[in-house]
């Protein structure tokens, strides 16, 4: 059968050659036709009768927004410094080789292409906001000089500030000097230059011992998941390549630390969890600090507190990489002072339920840079019992409370989480059953409502579903018969990578363990890629460092 169908195969090959080339000329031809027409595409000038939209960032907030926004609507335009988007989950991963650099990053420009969206880009960095004008001030980051005529201006009709966050150091003493972030692709190339650095002086002749624990001693501040996943790449990189090269006398000396202020690392997650990655550290040598601060970092040592005891030691390092806290950056913190008492949260721009920024009615929040506060209820719980158009016979019944829900839900957007429970939530509060909510029954419903809002993580998975939303709001900005309903987080679940093709994964339903969480992750992490270009090379980098082993060069 099967020499059979391969003899046909040929003989059709042959009688019909002209046939497939003539397919193949008109597919190629159409392609190409299609490209091209797109490539015009971007130089054709912007419509002035369209609105102009801003965004300023390429981060996941801004990427999600940008695949998402309708272009025909908008005039569209993307300011930032850093002209390609870092898929940050595999970062950790580029500090030892696991993936390259390289192929866990996407050029701006390219997405704008791939998603066919009309958009122009500004390799620049926004250093002022005037929202009472409308204008956002632009640096270029290319310039050798502090020449101010080199900076420019983009007027907006809407703004979306996606800038994410700076690294918070706690005003830890010597953390910009002598401590690496791990925030970057800056950051992930420092940080592989300098582990592999250090191996080469220990293995020196005239390095000391006293010189080689030092020097092989790796502490990483914060035991969150980049934490975490630092010092899982690191065990694996030093035990599955490294050990094969530099003397055995190395990986004697070799100690990976990680500190952590919480009782727990991977404190966001399930304590099970916890515990897991806890015990599997132990078993590979990696050592928890739980329960201490870092109080000072200097070239060759750095400081730890006990928090029970309040004990001060001091301990020889080769690295330090912190992984903890986030800051508002300069311009964003800029922006918040000019609209004054309408920003009361120092540490992140102020946004309400919808994301739109307050004080401001065309500037919306997203992402790392921004965090969600609404009034709650129940603070105005007596002023709202005092107004009789809701409070009859000295309740509410279940229509004066649909007309409060009503009235208010566009200043208090926790009630839009009520959705069609009304009559399900008066039942469950009305414990007297006599058809009239209590101030107190009142009281507890408003706190359920006020539970729905809270503080969110400043993860890519929040960001990337904030700028959705937004793209979607901004898509249908205007539109009577489509109804604005607050943000809503769908958290899908969180993974991590704790070492030897071992992850754990924690939702509300599922917690996996091992392999399978390991498998999980990868999976997920690939079917997140913009480009089946970059799903390709991290598939093959994941293959490779795998059976062949990570780089060991210094470059």
């Amino acid at each position: 059968f099967f020499f059979g169908s391969m003899s046909r195969l040929g003989t059709f090959l042959r009688k019909s050659p002209k046939y497939i080339f003539g397919a193949a000329t008109i597919s190629g031809g159409a392609y190409l036709y299609q490209w091209k027409s797109f490539e015009f595409f971007f130089d054709e000038p912007h419509p002035e009768d369209k609105p102009r939209l801003v965004v300023l960032g390429t981060g996941w907030a801004a990427m999600s927004l940008l695949s998402e926004i309708d272009c025909e609507k908008y005039n569209v335009s993307i300011v930032s410094p850093r002209n390609y988007f870092v898929f940050t989950p595999f970062l950790p991963c580029t500090t030892v080789g696991t993936i390259e650099w390289n192929h866990c990053i996407e050029s701006v420009r390219r997405v704008l292409f791939r998603f066919r969206k009309r958009a122009k880009y500004y390799e620049a960095a926004a250093s002022d906001i005037d929202f009472e004008n409308n204008k956002v001030t632009c640096s270029d980051v290319l310039k050798k000089d502090d020449d101010p005529t080199k900076s420019f201006e983009l007027p907006y009709e809407q703004l979306v500030i996606a800038l994410g966050a700076d690294n918070n150091t706690f005003n830890t003493k010597g953390v910009y000097e002598h401590a690496t972030f791990l925030k970057s692709l800056e950051d992930a190339k420092a940080i592989r230059k300098r582990i592999l650095n250090n191996f080469e002086q220990a293995a020196l002749p005239s390095t000391t011992e006293e010189e080689r624990r030092r020097l092989l001693h790796f502490v990483i501040v914060g035991g969150g998941p980049t934490g975490v996943e630092f010092a899982a790449e690191l065990h694996d990189y030093v035990h599955d390549d490294l050990s094969k090269y530099f003397a055995k006398e190395c990986k004697k000396y070799l100690k990976i630390t990680i500190v952590e202020g919480m009782d727990r690392v991977l404190n966001a997650f399930d304590k099970e969890i916890a515990k897991y990655t806890q015990e599997k550290f132990k078993r590979n040598g990696v050592e928890v600090i739980t329960k201490t601060f870092v109080t000072g970092v200097g070239g060759e040592t750095i400081d730890f507190m006990d928090a029970r005891t309040k004990e001060r030691t001091t301990h020889p390092h080769g690295l330090v990489v912190w992984a903890t806290g986030i800051t508002t950056k300069p311009v964003v913190k800029g922006f918040m002072s000019k609209l004054g008492t309408h920003q009361k949260n120092a540490r992140a721009l102020t946004v309400d339920g919808r994301l739109t920024v307050k004080g401001c009615t065309n500037v919306y929040g997203i992402g790392d840079c921004s965090t969600i506060q609404c009034e709650k209820l129940e603070t105005l719980l007596d002023s709202l019992w005092n107004q009789q158009e809701y409070v009859k016979d000295g309740g509410l019944t279940f229509e004066t409370f649909q007309k409060f829900v009503a009235d208010h839900r566009k200043q208090h957007v926790q009630l839009d989480f009520l959705g069609d429970r009304l009559e399900q939530l008066f039942e469950k509060h009305d414990t007297e059953k006599n058809a009239l909510l209590s101030k107190s029954e009142f009281k507890k419903l408003i706190q359920e409502a006020d539970s729905k809002i809270t503080a969110l993580p400043p993860t890519a998975q929040v960001a990337a579903q904030q700028g959705s939303y937004i793209a979607q709001r901004l898509n249908h900005l205007g539109d009577t018969r489509h109804s604005v309903m607050p943000f809503a987080y769908n958290h899908r679940g969180s993974f991590a990578y704790v070492g030897s093709d071992e992850a754990v994964y924690d939702s509300d339903m599922i917690k996996l363990k091992g392999g399978a969480a390991f498998w999980g992750r990868n999976t997920a992490y690939l079917s997140k890629l913009f480009s089946w270009e970059s799903k390709r090379n991290i598939m093959w980098d994941l293959f490779w460092s795998k059976w062949f082993g990570r780089d060991i060069a210094t470059y």
